[in-house]
């Protein structure tokens, strides 16, 4: 789908400086890197605290882009023939209003899923789920933020049945702008952790931010049995009493699906009991992560109105999500196991979890770099560390990061190693000793855990 210039200024309620009105444009992008179309495409111009998009309006110029957004018109741009600008006070704020109308033109339903851990995976295989019946519109990987909201919206048209689209916030007040681009008709709550609370009050508090994107959903899908998300979900359901719930727990038998679980090795069985009807799923992922995803997954089909058969057939067939605990061959025998997307305490035990349900026959090792999404303090935190690799039977432990340094007495593991940051550990430490292991690698970005993997 496509809009002129004139008519996405007009949906921007703005005066733009257009040498071509009729210009029609299909692709918008913030990455001057990423670029489809560039005579069809257009450029935001986003400024934040490490860049300036505006900055490279110029090189976008000689790649083809004759159309901008931007918060001033550089100077050197404005003698140049055939360009066109879109001049706002927040390039961001436009984006997300753009979007938002554009999101307004369609009326088959959307899913949307927020929570603290397993949004993207959850979207991912409700898609492997259904895609063979239904055509289905969804974020690209784990497009969730403030523009990868309204780009993954962006690519909403009349050829699809459904969206499925995930939701992060990291401040409060963001979902409410989540909520008004995405306008889901369907909720998923996923579960809440310690992943990116740092700008919340405490867990609770970031659970009423997060449940704001259901604020006009018909329908909200939720697990019970975590003390605060059953607060939350009763508080939500007296705010919104013309508002469907579903619930599923595999503790609570008065949900509308009770689930139970056997561990058959290399996968798991599910048995769901809904609506006075049982059922059984086989899923080939055996962890706890894959039980709490796919229970989602299922209840939401079986909503929608999918045979109970067809759910199953599909299920024995997911494909495992490479986002985070990806799984690579090393050298001298060793399997990687790349979880450095996020760094919180609930999907660090889902990592460990996953790490010892590898290979038998080779060791397991965890590198772990400082917890920085926490509301704990640091001694309860690492004592909960020690406390998941004394359970899992982990005993090699490297730990990176000032935080662990100086709290690293409380992991008890025989066979222990603490760095400041990742360069000293790849300077001090000989990688081809590592022989025969199962390695996962956690921890936050910004510790550029990925240089690790990669040697």
């Amino acid at each position: 789908m496509s809009y002129t210039l004139q008519q996405i200024a007009s949906m921007l309620n703005v005066k733009p400086v257009l040498s071509a009105p009729g210009l029609e444009i299909t692709h918008l992008s913030i990455d001057s890197r990423r670029l489809i179309e560039p005579a069809h495409s257009l450029f935001f111009a986003i400024s934040g605290p490490r860049n300036d998009g505006h900055l490279y309006i110029q090189n976008l110029i000689q790649a083809g882009v004759k159309a901008f957004v931007v918060n001033k018109i550089p100077e050197n741009a404005r003698q140049q023939d055939g360009l066109n600008f879109i001049v706002v006070p927040d390039t961001i704020a436009a984006l997300q209003q753009l979007c938002a109308k554009h999101r307004a033109n369609f009326n088959y339903p959307v899913i949307a899923v927020t929570g603290s851990n397993g949004k993207t995976i959850i979207k991912e295989w409700l898609y492997q789920i259904l895609f063979s019946k239904l055509r289905v519109v969804r974020n690209p990987k784990s497009y969730n933020s403030q523009v990868g909201v309204p780009l993954s919206v962006w690519q909403m048209d009349n050829t699809y049945d459904l969206g499925i689209f995930e939701a992060g916030i990291s401040l409060p007040g963001e979902m409410e702008i989540l909520e008004s681009i995405l306008k889901p008709n369907i909720g998923i709550f996923t579960n809440l952790g310690d992943a990116h609370s740092e700008n919340f009050e405490n867990t609770y508090h970031k659970g009423q931010e997060k449940l704001k994107l259901f604020e006009h959903a018909g329908l909200l899908i939720a697990r019970t049995g975590q003390p605060i998300t059953n607060q939350l979900i009763k508080e939500w359901q007296i705010a919104h009493p013309k508002q469907q719930l579903l619930t599923w727990s595999d503790t609570d038998t008065k949900v509308d699906m009770f689930v139970t679980r056997s561990d058959h090795g290399a996968y798991q069985k599910i048995e769901a009991k809904f609506h006075g009807q049982t059922m059984v799923f086989e899923v080939p992922f055996a962890d706890a992560a894959a039980f709490e995803n796919i229970n989602f997954c299922i209840l939401t089909a079986l909503y929608l109105g999918f045979d109970s058969d067809f759910i199953a057939d599909t299920i024995k067939g997911l494909q495992a999500v490479e986002m985070r605990l990806q799984k690579i061959e090393g050298i001298n025998n060793n399997i990687l196991i790349n979880d450095t997307y996020n760094s919180d305490i609930n999907s660090f035990e889902i990592s460990v979890d996953f790490l010892t349900r590898q290979e038998k026959s080779r060791t397991n090792t965890v590198i772990l770099t400082d917890i920085l999404q926490t509301e704990k303090s640091p001694e309860t935190l690492y004592e909960q560390v020690n406390t998941i690799l004394k359970a899992k039977g982990i005993t090699r432990f490297i730990g990176i990061g000032k935080d662990l340094e100086r709290w690293g007495h409380l992991i008890t593991t025989t066979d222990k190693a603490i760095y400041a940051n990742t360069d000293q550990f790849l300077a001090a430490f000989e990688l081809k000793s590592f022989k025969n292991e199962n390695i996962l690698l956690k921890g936050a970005r910004n510790f550029g855990l990925e240089q690790v993997v990669k040697r």
